[in-house]
C-alpha cells in the first residue's frame, strides 16, 4: 500500500475534510485496509492568491517544497495539495520535491472530458482564474470555459476569504445566484474550482450542476492506490 503524503494547511479545514473524503470514498471494509498518510498541515505558509496577483508578497514555494521534503522524509511514495491554487507552483513543486504529484488539475480535466461536459464555469480565487491553471487544462481536452463578471469574482472571493476561511455564516443564496446566472449563459457545469468552496457542497445541498475538485482529486488518490471508489456524503442524523 503506498502512502499518501498531503502538503496540506492551505486552508486547514478544507485539509481536513478531503482527508474525510479519502477516507469515506474508499471502498473496503477495515481499518487496515485503508490508505496510510502522512500530513504536513502548515496554515502560516503565505497565500497563494496574493502572491501570484503581484509577485511583490511573499512566494509559498520555498514552505511548501519544505513541507513536500518533509513528507518524502515520512516515507510518503505520493503527493496530494488539496489547494487549488497551489498547483500554479506545480512544475517547480514535481522537480524540487521528486515525487509524483497527483494533478488537481489533470483529474478535473479527466472528469469533464469523462462526463461529456463541453463548457464549464469556474468558481475560483482570483489567483487561481487570472492564472488561468484551469482554463489551459481543460483547454487540452477541448473543453470551453465560462467565468463570473467582475462583480460576481470580488463577490466569491469575499464568500471564500471573509466568510468560509474566516468561520463566518456563508452568503449562500448569493452564491447559487452566481451559478445560476453562468448556466444560464450556457455553462453545463458549475465547478468549484477552491476547496475552500467544496466546503458549501458538505454544507448546503447543492444541484447536481456543481462539480467539485476535492472529490475529484480524493477519488484519484484511492485509485492511485488501486482500491475501488465509492461514493460518499456526510450524513447527520437528528437526535430526538
Amino acid at each position: 500500500m503506498k502512502t499518501l503524503g498531503i502538503i496540506g494547511g492551505l486552508g486547514p479545514m478544507a485539509t481536513a475534510y478531503f482527508m474525510e473524503l479519502v477516507t469515506g470514498m474508499t471502498d473496503v471494509d477495515c481499518d487496515q485496509k485503508h490508505i496510510p498518510i502522512v500530513l504536513q498541515s502548515i496554515p502560516q505558509t503565505p497565500d497563494r492568491t496574493s502572491y501570484i496577483l503581484d509577485h511583490i508578497q511573499k512566494n509559498p514555494l520555498p514552505q511548501m517544497v519544505e513541507a513536500g521534503k518533509r513528507l518524502k522524509e515520512a516515507g510518503a511514495a505520493y503527493l496530494a495539495i488539496p489547494c487549488v491554487t497551489a498547483h500554479y507552483f506545480y512544475r517547480e513543486l514535481c522537480r524540487q520535491i521528486d515525487l509524483p504529484i497527483i494533478s488537481l488539475l489533470e483529474k478535473t480535466a479527466d472528469y469533464f472530458r469523462t462526463e461529456g461536459v463541453d463548457e464549464v464555469a469556474i468558481l475560483a480565487t482570483s489567483g487561481t482564474v487570472m492564472s488561468k491553471i484551469i482554463q489551459q487544462e481543460l483547454g487540452k481536452k477541448h473543453i470551453q470555459t465560462l467565468l463570473p463578471d467582475e462583480r460576481q469574482q470580488q463577490k466569491i472571493m469575499e464568500i471564500i476569504y471573509k466568510q468560509i476561511k474566516a468561520g463566518r455564516s456563508v452568503e449562500i443564496e448569493e452564491f447559487e445566484q452566481i451559478g445560476t446566472q453562468l448556466q444560464q449563459r450556457g455553462a453545463q457545469k458549475l465547478l468549484l474550482g477552491c476547496t475552500e468552496l467544496s466546503l458549501l457542497k458538505r454544507d448546503f445541498t447543492l444541484n447536481q450542476a456543481y462539480a467539485d475538485v476535492l472529490e475529484i482529486l480524493a477519488s484519484a488518490v484511492v485509485t492511485y492506490n488501486g482500491l475501488p471508489v465509492k461514493e460518499y456524503h456526510r450524513q447527520t442524523q437528528e437526535i430526538k
